[in-house]
């Protein structure tokens, strides 16, 4: 508009849940305030929108991809725990509707003076705070138990626990049977695993 500054807006902030996606928007945010910076002595502003939870088809969208690129594998119980997360009838009810991300644009574009940052849409001004005020292990712990990743992954210590005790019994015949295999090649007679047990 003639007689105002250019305004430049970039969109990050985004889905906690979902690190890789996350990592992206934390870039671009981290472009936009180098941008800002730069472009200011040309009468340029530099704008973020953080949107919060938006109801659009994205959650569906990237609930398939997730299952499809990691249904096997490690993290096979988080990426179904996130999935579902993404899906849920409860989170979709709760989205805010996608003009409100046209809204903070437009007042982004008309104001006289802009501030850097417009959080808008479910969800994004508590998250933001709650990064800003809790530790980092905290905040782990409040999005972990928002998609439902905490329950997947005590789910997978508990498996995996499952499979160290049996892959540690496993080790222990296997060394009792070098060791008999060992009492055979110098001439002596391997002794019962019941006195090789009470020796230990």
């Amino acid at each position: 508009m003639a007689g105002q500054p250019a305004r430049c807006v970039s969109r990050a902030g985004g889905n906690f849940g979902l690190r890789a996606r996350q990592r992206r928007r934390t870039a671009l945010e981290a472009l936009s305030d180098c941008l800002r910076l730069e472009a200011k002595p040309f009468g340029i502003d530099v704008v973020v929108i953080e949107p919060g939870g938006i109801a659009t088809e994205w959650g569906a969208i990237a609930a398939d991809k997730l299952e499809k690129s990691s249904s096997s594998g490690p993290y096979a119980a988080q990426a179904t725990a996130v999935a579902s997360s993404l899906r849920s009838e409860a989170n979709a009810k709760r989205n805010s509707p996608a003009t409100v991300i046209a809204d903070a644009i437009a007042k982004a574009v008309t104001a006289r003076r802009p501030t850097t940052r417009y959080a808008t849409g479910f969800g994004a001004r508590p998250l933001i705070a709650l990064r800003r005020i809790l530790p980092d292990r905290a905040f782990d712990a409040v999005i972990s138990r928002a998609v439902g990743t905490k329950a997947a992954r005590s789910q997978q210590a508990s498996e995996a626990s499952c499979v160290g005790r049996i892959g540690g019994e496993g080790h222990v015949d296997a060394l009792r049977d070098r060791a008999a295999q060992a009492h055979g090649l110098c001439g002596a007679e391997p002794r019962p695993a019941s006195e090789d047990s009470a020796e230990l």
